[in-house]
């Protein structure tokens, strides 16, 4: 079968369409045709080499998925070949065709597209895993969401509103800002002001849970702008590895501060996870009150120029390739 493949050379890559062996159905496996699949920034880290696949997964990149069911293993009973269905992947999305275990399936509604339904795992389990689980947002808590406009922050934005707590989102320029605003934020600022930090606390009167992209010097003022018992839930480090905590304030504060990932939780947390979103997040889908933010559509030919969107920070929502066309 084909996929998009990672040539390297000295400190450049670029994206070529090769040949790759295809993949094992085992018993409780569903094998998906896929129709489309979303660019994630792992996607960016993993082609220069600084984010490697778990072990067992081939290097091909892609982190979740839209298609058709192909064939079902001799154990699973639950799918069909025929069936439209979306999953979040190990890797191997930017393919032909993918093997993806049957607790990690999930259907495509009716009134969503491939490409839609492409948009939906990596954004919809991270910002559920982290909003609710995790930090356990309630109604009329503040939350900050860092990289508001981004696939991740679009869905926390519309999650948030859902459980009715006040919306504070960060954006780098105007547009980003309007579409924050019009997705249900009650207030949007653009980190490049040098009043950023000042405005969300004293707009906010504090924050109770934020969703952390940035990490790195943001962490100080993150702990500055928390209330007690805040819950910051770092999930990115766009903006370095290294931080000075007051660790002062951090404890008499009481704060939380939780570091989270979806690739490296084990396979019956993301089977549980997955059975959430099913059950609790695609109904909205189906009823629109909920809608997947897609930025952009490029075909897999031109995977390139879709890297070179995300890497140059233009996107809102997110960037959709469509596999085999």
């Amino acid at each position: 079968m084909k996929a998009i493949l990672v040539e390297r050379e000295k400190n450049t890559s670029r994206l070529v369409i090769g040949e790759v062996d295809e993949p094992i159905v085992h018993p409780n496996d569903v094998l998906i045709a896929i129709k489309a699949t979303a660019l994630n920034r792992a996607d960016l880290l993993q082609r220069r080499g600084l984010y490697p696949p778990p072990a067992g997964v081939p290097d091909i990149l892609g982190l979740e998925c839209a298609g058709i069911i192909l064939s079902v293993g001799s154990n699973v009973t639950q799918w069909s070949p025929g069936q439209r269905v979306c999953a979040l992947l190990p890797g191997c999305g930017y393919a032909e065709k993918v093997v993806v275990h049957e607790t990690m399936i999930i259907p495509i509604p009716e009134n969503l597209s491939f490409a839609q339904a492409a948009a939906i795992p990596e954004a919809w389990f991270t910002a559920y895993l982290n909003l609710v689980p995790i930090a356990q947002l309630k109604a009329g808590e503040v939350t900050l969401i860092h990289s508001g406009a981004s696939g991740v922050g679009t869905a926390a934005i519309q999650l948030a509103k859902n459980l009715d707590a006040k919306i504070i989102a960060s954006v780098g320029d105007s547009e980003k800002m309007r579409f924050c605003y019009e997705l249900g934020a009650d207030f949007v600022f653009d980190y490049h002001s040098k009043d950023f930090w000042n405005l969300i606390k004293t707009r906010s009167g504090g924050v109770d849970v934020i969703l952390d992209t940035v990490g790195g010097e943001n962490m100080s003022h993150h702990v500055d702008i928390a209330n007690n018992k805040a819950r910051i839930v770092v999930i990115g480090l766009l903006g370095g590895t290294s931080s000075n905590l007051p660790t002062g304030t951090l404890l008499t504060k009481n704060i939380s501060i939780i570091g989270s990932t979806l690739r490296n939780k084990s396979h019956e947390e993301k089977s549980d996870l997955t059975k959430s979103i099913r059950e609790l997040i695609m109904p909205h889908f189906t009823s629109g009150l909920f809608r997947p933010i897609i930025d952009s559509e490029y075909s897999w030919f031109d995977a390139e120029a879709a890297h070179m969107r995300m890497k140059s920070n233009l996107n809102i929502g997110k960037i959709i390739l469509r596999i085999g066309a």
